[in-house]
Parts: C-alpha cells; structure tokens; sequence
C-alpha cells in the first residue's frame, strides 16, 4: 500500500459539509471521508456539498502515483500522455497500445464516482463508467476523446 512515515495524510477540512474531513495520501491517491465525531470511514459522495466534492475531485486530478505533486498540475500529464497513473503502489503498470486498450473494466476499490471512459474492443468504441479513484488499470482515460485518439482500431 504505502508507507505512513514517508507519505503521512494530509488533513483538509471540508468546512460547511456537517464537520467532514478529507484524509488523502499524496503518493497512492487513496482518499476517505472521515466522521469527526467517531473517526470512521462514511459513504463521502453523497455527505458532500458542491463545494467540497469539487475540491475532492481536484484532489483526486492533481495526486497520481507520484512521490510529489507535479508542479506543472494535469496539463502537463496530458502532454506526456493522456491519462493519469491508476495503481495503488508506486509501480505503474506498462501496457502496449493494443494491451493497454483490451484491459478489462476496472472500477478500483476506493468508492469515488469519477467519470471516466474506457475502451470495449468488441464495441470498438469508447463508453463512459465510474472509476473508484483507486488501483485502475491502464484502460481509463479522463474524456471520451483521449479513449478514441489512444485506442481507435484495436
């Protein structure tokens, strides 16, 4: 999973969503609600407001699989390759075009809704689900055209 003493959560507090605090690891974008009250893990989409799950989504945007944030933010991921790193471990899987494109669905196990989009290669196209935040695989790009560019014809 990760290592507590090098990457230690980082605490934001949702002010305004009933005392939610959001509790992220930087390097393995593993991320939970929190009851402040009794400290135990809560169904977090729908205990946030706008507000707030907007700053979560940025959160989950901004921390990939990475030993620091990147300075440059999603634009420059984008550049380098479309999609975000999906694996909880510092290890990110590689995946040929074709390999990458045939992977099967994988929603994670963290209980994010992100939209997301990946490629049916019976379908040949690309169709939208809901991605977790966490342990994906390579076939889950962040918009319909980025699926269509990276895998189109496989």
């Amino acid at each position: 999973m990760f290592n507590i003493r090098r990457n230690p959560l980082r605490r934001v507090t949702a002010a305004g969503d009933g005392g939610l605090v959001l509790a992220c690891a930087v390097v393995v974008l593993l991320c939970c609600a929190l009851d402040t009250a009794t400290g135990q893990p809560i169904d977090m989409i729908d205990q946030l407001g706008s507000e707030s799950r907007r700053m979560f989504y940025k959160m989950l945007e901004y921390l990939g699989d990475y030993d620091e944030l990147d300075e440059d933010g999603p634009q420059d991921r984008e550049e380098k390759g479309g999609s975000l790193p999906l694996q909880t471990s510092n290890r990110v899987e590689a995946a040929g075009r074709d390999e990458q494109c045939k992977l099967p669905p994988r929603r994670g196990v963290c209980r994010a809704l992100l939209p997301r989009y990946r490629y049916d290669p019976d379908q040949k196209e690309c169709i939208e689900f809901k991605f977790g935040g966490c342990d994906g695989n390579a076939n889950n790009f962040m918009s319909y055209k980025q699926c269509m560019d990276a895998c189109k014809g496989v």
